[in-house]
């Protein structure tokens, strides 16, 4: 998974929350898929937090900055 990847690159603690976490854990996953992610990342300052945007947005992740939500798309939120 491309978001855990990328946090484990940026050296924060983090958690998947939300409708994914079933899809990752269940033997057999839920029949309706969730369209996005969301996950709780542990900086001690807005500056770290900038550091780990910019990790998320290495090609080798593939998510970029957006103003608004966009699902289905590889988009990610981030918010302060």
């Amino acid at each position: 998974m491309a978001l855990a990847d990328g946090l484990e690159h940026a050296g924060v603690r983090y958690c998947i929350i939300g409708a994914l976490v079933p899809e990752l854990l269940l033997k057999t996953p839920p029949s309706r898929k969730t369209n996005d992610a969301d996950a709780v990342v542990l900086v001690d300052t807005l500056p770290e937090f900038d550091r780990v945007k910019g990790v998320l947005e290495q090609p080798q992740y593939g998510f970029v900055r957006t103003r608004q939500p966009e699902r289905g798309t590889g988009r990610i939120d981030v918010l302060p």
